[in-house]
């Protein structure tokens, strides 16, 4: 018995959200909202659901459009890009926001400055990301006690818009647990306290209910964010398999059957039935005029498609193809006009006229007889049916074992067509050879009137002087250089060619046979450094070369040199969305520059004691370092005066010690050992490469949040691969100042790439 499927049973957490907003006056509802925000489709999903609340207690006319044009920023960026983490979408959403506000504060729009209370979350799966700023309060319920999520986190008054929201906090979610967000007014008759015995003693409704019924009679504003969770156990019902279902078109449907005798026509008795179906098509294709089924193969064709090997010569096959055709058309034509019309044609004349062709006094009488008008309609008439019965399958044999179209000779000993030719011609072979010799004489006769005769040639030429001796003997020569000539002049395309073909062979490089690859020509040299350049930074489209001791704008050919009190430069990296270039120097003193002020500042960094940083990429206002001592990523949220108390982002074992570059996108890049490595949210993720008929060696990475593409520099073969962030490959550039680059920047704007050669920045255009 086939062993039965037990259903499965799939465990989670269901998440329910109530929401309450309580506006009296319609005036104020601008300045006041409550959202929910579920996945709108299929691809969304891993995202989760995003809720809120915004207040802004500034009531002027400047800040009423405020509310809604964050809510619909943060929900457009947060779903913007489904691959993307919950929590790294999260994060892009805040600092969007932040933007934004930045934005109105430089259009003068400042009343709100202070004034904004919001709380943000996230649910995905089994976890919880929030954020909040201003006066709002999260309570957590969890095991009969509430716990306030902002109990010991400092809260300073916000006057920098870019900081609105900073900090987030992230935790799992658990059976029956309640979160209530909710902003400050419902304290002013509804102590935390009391919040806790009545969110104990009454039910989910019910709760809902009292909360509802206390703010609508006690208050003029307030808004309340209620999230659930409960357990819900669900099966899985086991997948049972349907029969297959019969498909008539399938190649299975006019396969035969391996045991029917190919020989007999009787059937095989062990031989398994056909369908029915198959057999009624089979038998109404075999109705129709032309069309046979291969007793071969079991193939059905149609009229002109029959079958012929094309394994030798496809060629061969193409033009046999041809003149098979052309012979069925002439034998059905041929019998279609001739057979109606044969009672129509004057046999007697035609009789006539070809005896009095053929008489001569060397043909006897039997040649004579031949050509009677009776004899003449049974030999039309037998020829006329014969022809008919020309089997064409003989002649196939012969082209296949010939390998060949040109049709020869077949013999036909037992053919009665063959031995009526034989007697023929042991009866009239003196007849024949008077014949042929008459007929040839003929041919001379005609000929000595076409071709010129030499001998007048002799003659003449005896008669002319000397003069027109030399006129006669340039003129002769005349008339076989110049076609000479003529043909050379011909033939010099070829030569040209081929010459064509020589120059482009010489020209050619190495990956001349590989896919999507451009060659480039042209590279400019931009900058010569006197001393060791050690990386390059495109800073909002300005590119930077960063040397021991000192700065450089590449465009500007300005110098910026690092305070004598620093030690050397180690590591360096650029921060778009703050404007400022982070550098790291030997004794782990983290500097940052600004190209509007032009001044250097220290920076709190607190790295372990025994950290050994090889590189520093940021991502937003985040920082993130790789420690190969400590085998991890470090990431730092971004604080006054620097950074704050890292976190351990990498959160799957890898060999950093390898790691020969990296990127920070929306997913963090890596390469160890020449190959990529792609994370996110600090775990390791399938990165399928498009293969290319020379292997790509990767020795640098380069990519940045908002680029399109990803950047690979392969040394070895002297070329940048430029990929989509799905690993297809959408060119490649080939040059060989490439084979000594050692590191890389991306201009997409701009279409420029800048590379490090030695001492020198290069760049070149991609077209």
């Amino acid at each position: 018995m086939p062993k039965k499927r037990i259903a499965k049973k799939n465990i989670y957490l269901e998440t329910s959200f109530e929401d309450i907003l309580v506006c009296k006056k319609n005036s104020l509802k601008p300045f006041m909202e409550v959202f929910i925000q579920k996945p709108e489709n299929i691809t969304q999903q891993n995202l989760g659901t995003l809720a809120g609340i915004f207040e802004i207690t500034n009531h002027s006319e400047n800040s009423s459009y405020i509310v809604n044009y964050l809510v619909s920023i943060i929900k457009k960026e947060y779903y913007a890009k489904n691959k993307r983490g919950a929590l790294e979408s999260f994060e892009s959403a805040l600092h969007k926001a932040n933007l934004a506000l930045a934005k109105l504060a430089e259009h003068g729009s400042v009343e709100w400055i202070g004034k904004l209370n919001a709380v943000i979350l996230v649910i995905e799966k089994n976890n919880l990301h929030l954020s909040q700023t201003g006066k709002v309060k999260s309570f957590l319920l969890r095991d009969q006690t509430l716990i306030d999520l902002d109990e010991g986190v400092s809260n300073p008054k916000i006057n920098n818009p870019l900081k609105t929201f900073t900090d987030v906090t992230s935790g799992r979610l658990k059976d029956q647990d309640k979160f209530i967000m909710t902003t400050n007014s419902i304290f002013d008759i509804l102590p935390t306290e009391e919040l806790r015995k009545n969110a104990l003693s009454f039910s989910s409704l019910q709760f809902i209910q009292f909360l509802k019924t206390a703010l609508i009679n006690e208050l003029e504003r307030a808004a309340v964010l209620v999230l659930e969770t409960q357990k819900v156990i669900r099966e899985t019902p086991p997948v049972i398999k349907k029969p297959a279902q019969f498909n008539a078109f399938s190649q299975t449907t006019f396969k035969q059957p391996a045991s029917i005798q190919r020989s007999s026509p009787q059937p095989n008795p062990n031989t398994p039935k056909r369908d029915p179906l198959f057999q009624e098509i089979e038998k109404a294709l075999e109705k129709k005029n032309g069309d046979f089924i291969d007793k071969k193969t079991g193939h059905i064709y149609i009229k002109g498609n029959y079958p012929l090997d094309h394994s030798e010569n496809s060629l061969i096959g193409e033009q046999w193809e041809t003149i098979k055709n052309k012979a069925i058309d002439f034998n059905s034509s041929f019998s279609e006009f001739f057979k109606p019309n044969l009672k129509k044609v004057d046999l007697k004349r035609l009789s006539t006229k070809l005896t009095a062709f053929f008489s001569t006094n060397q043909l006897n009488s039997s040649i004579k007889k031949t050509f009677t008008p009776l004899n003449l309609r049974k030999k039309i008439t037998q020829t006329s049916s014969s022809w008919r019965n020309v089997k064409l399958n003989s002649l196939v044999a012969t082209l296949k074992n010939k390998n060949s179209l040109q049709l020869k000779y077949l013999r036909r000993k037992n053919n009665s067509f063959s031995l009526l030719t034989q007697k023929f011609l042991a009866k009239n072979k003196p007849l024949l050879s008077t014949f042929f010799k008459t007929l040839f004489q003929k041919i001379g006769q005609v000929s000595s009137s076409i071709f010129p005769r030499f001998f007048r040639i002799k003659k003449i030429f005896a008669q002319l002087n000397f003069s027109q001796r030399i006129y006669a003997f340039l003129a002769l020569i005349l008339l076989l250089v110049i076609p000479y000539f003529i043909v050379r002049k011909g033939n010099q395309p070829t030569s040209s060619i081929q010459s064509l073909k020589k120059a482009t062979l010489k020209n050619s490089y190495p990956l001349s046979q590989d896919k999507k690859v451009k060659l480039i020509t042209q590279i400019n040299s931009l900058y010569t450094a006197h001393q060791t350049i050690t990386n390059l930074i495109n800073l909002n489209g300005t590119i930077f070369a960063i040397e021991k001791n000192q700065l450089v704008d590449i465009e500007n050919k300005k110098v910026f040199s690092i305070p004598n009190n620093f030690s050397e430069l180690k590591l360096s990296t650029g921060m778009n969305d703050l404007n400022l270039i982070f550098l790291l120097t030997k004794k782990n003193i983290l500097l940052s520059w600004s190209p509007v002020s032009k001044k250097f500042q220290t920076n709190t960094l607190n790295l372990p004691a025994n950290s050994q940083l090889s590189f520093i990429k940021t991502y937003l206002t985040y920082l993130y370092a790789l420690d190969k001592n400590n085998n991890q990523i470090y990431r730092f949220p971004r604080t006054e005066g620097g950074f704050g108390t890292k976190i351990n982002w990498l959160k799957t074992t890898l060999k950093l010690n390898t790691t020969s570059s990296l990127a920070v996108s929306d997913y963090i890049f890596l390469v160890n050992s020449h190959h990529l490595i792609q994370l996110n949210q600090g775990r390791k993720q399938t990165f399928n490469l498009e293969k290319t008929a020379t292997p790509i060696r990767i020795d640098t990475i380069y990519t940045k949040r908002k680029d399109k593409n990803i950047y690979l520099l392969d040394k070895t073969n002297t070329r940048i691969v430029k990929v989509d962030f799905t690993g297809n490959i959408i060119a490649q550039f080939y040059n060989t100042n490439l084979s000594q680059a050692k590191n890389l920047v991306v201009d997409e704007k701009n279409s420029l790439v800048y590379f490090l050669n030695k001492n020198s920045i290069k760049s070149f255009k991609m077209k």
